[in-house]
């Protein structure tokens, strides 16, 4: 219902823009004018919620209408437009998905806040563990030019079990969670490496990760349940994941010095699927990655 309520609430947005675009004056705007905000303010879907609407119109440089628009909001998720610009403008048609450089026998690698390598909500991308399971020489990596918190200011520390809060990282890897499927009478989880990590109980349906390790305690769920479960997104689950990827030797960084600005960058295709979930899913995770990789452009 929810969604009709939108299309009807959109229709009259639409209806007001068209007539307040017309050559008429006087009553006829008024009343148009009046209808929309009664509209916005008796909306079943907005009038329990604080709400604010301004339209402008940038030809005549006037304010058509104005509800709530001079008080004080918390911009949520409409700053997400500005991510879409900005990556648009920024990354073009491929975004950075993998860094590296090679010194003698080796080969040191970071990330570049890609979050599409095996993200189960996109086509898998397996371009970074096929470069790096193709590389003869030793593999490095090499992350301490990575300098940020897991979690945005002012985000809710105790959201960290929730999927909207999914940790952002220089080097996403399966969409930095964990995904657990029932099917039947099996569980299917994604990374596999992170089964001797979960624990089952059968006297409950919930689930549970402490805040400070990648171990898992998951209840009893209905048959095509889907969890997603955030994951710490530290170096040893970076490396753990691109051992169990690639069947190579992920070392640590034994290089304290080394020029990141000579780096060569491996990029794919940007996606237009990428920002349809930024847009549509209004996806936190993505919206914070992407933002990552325009610092690494």
């Amino acid at each position: 219902m929810k969604f009709i309520y939108h299309i009807r609430f959109t229709l009259f947005l639409l209806i007001f823009i068209i007539l307040s675009s017309c050559n008429r004056q006087g009553s006829l705007f008024l009343s148009s004018k009046n209808k929309t905000l009664n509209i916005i303010k008796n909306s079943d879907v907005l009038k329990n919620e604080f709400t604010g609407f301004v339209l402008y119109d940038l030809n005549k440089k006037k304010e058509i209408l104005n509800l709530n628009g001079n008080k004080y909001f918390t911009p949520a998720s409409n700053t997400k437009l500005y991510t879409f610009y900005t990556s648009l403008q920024v990354l073009g048609d491929s975004m950075p998905i993998l860094k590296y450089l090679v010194k003698n026998d080796s080969l040191i690698f970071w990330g570049a806040g890609n979050p599409l390598s095996l993200n189960p909500d996109f086509t898998f991308n397996k371009t970074a563990n096929e470069f790096l399971k193709s590389q003869q020489k030793q593999l490095f990596y090499c992350n301490d030019n990575y300098i940020d918190e897991k979690y945005g200011s002012g985000w809710a520390w105790d959201d960290y079990l929730y999927y909207y809060q999914l940790e952002k990282s220089e080097f996403p890897v399966f969409g930095n969670r964990l995904s657990v499927k029932f099917i039947d009478d099996s569980i299917i989880v994604n990374p596999e490496f992170l089964k001797n990590d979960i624990s089952y109980i059968e006297d409950s349906n919930e689930y549970w990760r402490p805040w400070h390790e990648n171990s898992f305690i998951i209840g009893k769920y209905p048959d095509s349940t889907l969890l997603e479960i955030p994951v710490i997104t530290n170096e040893n689950f970076v490396k753990n994941s691109l051992e169990y990827l690639t069947g190579k030797d992920i070392n640590d960084c034994i290089y304290p010095e080394y020029d990141s600005t000579q780096a060569k960058t491996i990029k794919i295709p940007t996606p237009d699927s990428i920002y349809i979930r930024l847009l549509h899913q209004s996806d936190n995770f993505i919206a914070e990655q992407l933002m990552l990789m325009c610092s690494y452009t």
